[in-house]
């Protein structure tokens, strides 16, 4: 008798100890997977999952959002991935992939879920030249698909500087502060002019990336104003155009300090046209980066372009939004007008940065 009771105490323990590991239907469950291509969700019709620490995602959805075309062979379970001059492909369950026929070693592989091929976003997205991110705390995948513009001509970078001259010349004779060139701008602007030019279009309006905000958010950039000009290889000209574009006189105005300069040229024989995009930030600096981040610790770095001696200003905000202090340094900036400023917020909360007219809320 005694040792039954010893025995039933022991299946009660035993049982309560599993229960404690058996997860109640009643808890919440994950927060979904979301994807983002140049900050717009993509609509997929399964859900995404992680497996071996890789997001899988819905081929067609991801592949056609990066502007490329999908094959299907059933038979070989092979899926071919096609964009511009890049092929990737997979094989499903196979942990070799292949790119422009470069086996390639990945950690999860392709997999089909409710009749649908999923295949990981990161390799994807990087072997067809975009940028991925990942943020733990909303379970959200980030893709920014621009293309930098990488084989443009020393003719046209020498063309580039003489137009910022240009532009600083007339500044100065207004008494104002030469212009600061800042690369991630220009590479911006670059971007643009190629697809302006490879397209024939005039527009401020990507059909691929979206407007110069859109663009510039998924760079992690600030762009308060975007110029277009189409002209003759003179500077003196591409200048005089600039200006001359709808609110062209703000490259003159005392708060424009940042610049990013894109020259184009077309390819077809015979076109001298130039295709010229000018991408200006006005205030004493700019942060790069997400606008809003949430931190697991309270220390924080932010990096971006200021003046010499700019200041940055950490607001506390309560939850409506008002400060209940502040406390401002002053950036120390390279050559190149860049900074990186790093501090510790001095509990959890939710804070404002603030450098020229740019803000960045932190979460901590």
């Amino acid at each position: 008798m005694k040792n039954r009771k010893v025995l039933l105490l022991s299946l009660m323990l035993i049982i309560s100890a599993l229960l404690t590991f058996i997860p109640s239907a009643r808890v919440k469950a994950a927060t979904p997977i979301a994807v983002l291509v140049n900050g717009r969700p993509l609509v997929l019709d399964v859900a995404p999952l992680i497996e071996e620490g890789r997001t899988l995602v819905p081929v067609r959805a991801i592949a056609e959002s990066l502007g490329a075309s999908v094959g299907w062979d059933a038979q070989a379970r092979r899926v071919e991935i096609t964009l511009s001059e890049d092929t990737l492909v997979l094989i499903i369950d196979d942990t070799i992939a292949y790119v422009n026929g470069v086996p390639n070693q990945l950690d999860a592989p392709a997999r089909i879920v409710e009749g649908r091929t999923l295949v990981p976003a990161r390799f994807i997205s990087e072997s067809l030249h975009a940028e991925v991110g990942w943020d733990g705390a909303s379970r959200t995948v980030s893709i920014i698909t621009y293309v930098d513009v990488a084989p443009y001509s020393a003719t046209l970078a020498q063309l580039e500087a003489a137009v910022l001259q240009e532009l600083n010349l007339r500044r100065a004779k207004l008494s104002r502060a030469a212009l600061i060139p800042v690369e991630e701008l220009a590479q911006m602007a670059r971007s643009h002019a190629a697809e302006l030019a490879q397209t024939g279009s005039f527009t401020h309006v990507s059909p691929r990336f979206g407007d110069a905000t859109a663009r510039a958010v998924t760079r992690g950039l600030t762009v308060h104003f975007e110029y277009l000009a189409l002209g003759l290889p003179d500077a003196a000209a591409i200048t005089e155009a600039l200006l001359r574009s709808e609110q062209g006189g703000r490259l003159l105005a005392e708060d424009a300090h940042f610049l990013g300069l894109g020259l184009y040229k077309r390819a077809e024989a015979g076109s001298a046209d130039i295709y010229v995009v000018a991408e200006l930030t006005e205030g004493t600096g700019f942060m790069r980066g997400s606008r809003q981040r949430r931190l697991d610790e309270p220390s924080f770095t932010l990096a971006g372009y200021a003046l010499a001696g700019a200041p940055i200003t950490i607001y506390q905000l309560n939850e409506q939004g008002e400060y209940l202090s502040r406390q401002s340094f002053t950036l120390n900036v390279d050559g190149a007008g860049r900074f990186s400023f790093q501090s510790s917020l001095p509990q959890q909360g939710r804070y404002a940065a603030v450098v020229g007219q740019d803000i960045v809320i932190l979460i901590f």
